[in-house]
C-alpha cells in the first residue's frame, strides 16, 4: 500500500466540515481567542468578547490523524460504484458531509461513503477514526480598527451561532 503524500491531505483549504456548514456572519457566543495563524501555539492577535458579531470569510480543516478502515470481505459501495477488495486498507481523511469522506485507496485520492462499522460485521472495520481540527478566518469589527485572525472552531468550550444554515 502506498501512503498518501504528507502534503496531500493534511490541510483542506476552504473546508466547512459538516452538512449545512456555512461561512458568513456569525456570533461568537462564548467568546474566543484569535491567532495569527492556524496553529494552537500561534501568537494571539486578539480576543473576541462573548456575543460578538464577526464575519467568517474562509476556513480550513487540518487532518492531524489519518483514520484507517480494514476491509476483510470484498464489497461494493452501491452509491459510489467502487469495489473494495479483501485486504484493502482505506485511509480516511477529511469529512465532506452527508456521510462522504476524502480517502486514500491504492495510491489514489477518492471520495467514499461511510461503509464500515465499528465491529467489521459488514466486512469493513474502522480500526481508528481520523481526527481533524477546524480553523475559521474571522474579521472582527472593533472601534476604530478591524481585527483579523484564526479561531480554532474545534475548541471544546467554543459556542458559535450562524455556522449551520440548516438551523443551528
Amino acid at each position: 500500500m502506498s501512503a498518501p503524500p504528507r502534503s496531500l491531505a493534511r490541510v483542506v483549504h476552504g473546508a466547512c466540515p459538516f452538512e449545512c456548514c456555512q461561512y458568513g456572519r456569525w456570533t461568537v457566543v462564548s467568546g474566543g481567542v484569535l491567532r495569527a495563524t492556524q496553529a494552537a501555539g500561534a501568537p494571539i492577535v486578539g480576543r473576541i468578547a462573548p456575543g460578538t458579531a464577526v464575519l467568517a470569510d474562509s476556513g480550513l480543516v487540518v487532518v492531524d490523524t489519518i483514520g484507517v478502515v480494514a476491509v476483510s470481505d470484498m464489497m461494493t459501495d452501491i452509491e459510489g460504484g467502487r469495489t473494495f477488495a479483501r485486504g484493502d486498507t482505506v485511509l480516511l481523511l477529511d469529512y465532506q458531509g452527508e456521510g462522504a469522506r476524502g480517502a486514500w485507496l491504492r495510491g489514489h485520492l477518492i471520495t467514499v461513503m461511510e461503509f464500515w462499522t465499528a465491529t467489521g460485521a459488514n466486512g469493513a472495520k474502522l480500526v481508528h477514526a481520523p481526527h481533524t481540527l477546524w480553523w475559521a478566518h474571522l474579521t472582527v469589527p472593533q472601534q476604530g480598527d478591524t481585527l483579523r485572525g484564526w479561531l480554532n472552531m474545534s475548541a471544546d468550550s467554543l459556542r458559535v451561532d450562524g455556522t449551520d444554515m440548516c438551523g443551528g
